[in-house]
C-alpha cells in the first residue's frame, strides 16, 4: 500500500490570513457605520376594530434603547410591485390608510388607520419600513371579528 501525501498548508495558511482581515475589516465597518444605524423591529399586530368599522390596528416598534428619533423612519404599505410578488391582493381601500407613530407605557407604537369602514373580514397587507440603516417588509394577516352584542353575534 503507497501512501500520497499532499502539502497543502500553504493554501490554508493563505486562505486564514484572507479571513482574518476580512474579519478585521468587517468588524471595522460595523464599529465605523454603527453611528448611522440603529435596530427596528415590527412586533405583534393588535386589532382595535370590527367589520364595517373603519380599520384601527397597532403593531409593537422593538427599537435600540438610544434610538428616541422615530421620525427619520418611513412608514407605509409597500409598492403594488411587491404585493404582487408576495401573491396579496392589495385591497382599494389601502390607498387611504395612515400610519401614526407614538409612545405610551413605556412602549413605541405604529398605529395604522383608516376612515372607510372594512368590509373584509380577513386583512391581508404588507408593511414597509424605511430608513438610513436599512428597511423592513413584513407581512401582517388580521382578522377582523364582527362586534359582539350582549356575548352573541348579531
Amino acid at each position: 500500500m503507497q501512501m500520497i501525501r499532499f502539502n497543502v498548508s500553504q493554501p490554508i495558511i493563505r486562505a486564514l490570513k484572507l479571513r482574518a482581515s476580512g474579519s478585521v475589516l468587517l468588524a471595522a465597518l460595523i464599529v465605523l457605520g454603527s453611528s448611522q444605524a440603529f435596530a427596528l423591529g415590527l412586533g405583534s399586530l393588535h386589532v382595535n376594530s370590527f367589520l364595517d368599522e373603519p380599520l384601527d390596528l397597532l403593531v409593537e416598534l422593538s427599537v435600540d434603547p438610544g434610538v428616541d428619533n422615530l421620525e427619520e423612519v418611513a412608514f407605509g404599505l409597500a409598492s403594488p410591485e411587491e404585493f404582487s410578488i408576495a401573491g396579496i391582493r392589495r385591497l382599494d381601500f389601502m390607498d387611504e390608510i395612515q400610519f401614526e407613530v407614538f409612545f405610551e407605557n413605556g412602549q413605541n407604537w405604529l398605529r395604522i388607520f383608516g376612515s372607510s369602514p372594512m368590509g373584509e373580514p380577513i386583512l391581508r397587507m404588507l408593511l414597509r419600513v424605511d430608513w438610513d440603516g436599512g428597511s423592513i417588509l413584513r407581512e401582517y394577516t388580521a382578522l377582523i371579528d364582527s362586534p359582539v352584542n350582549g356575548g352573541q353575534l348579531p
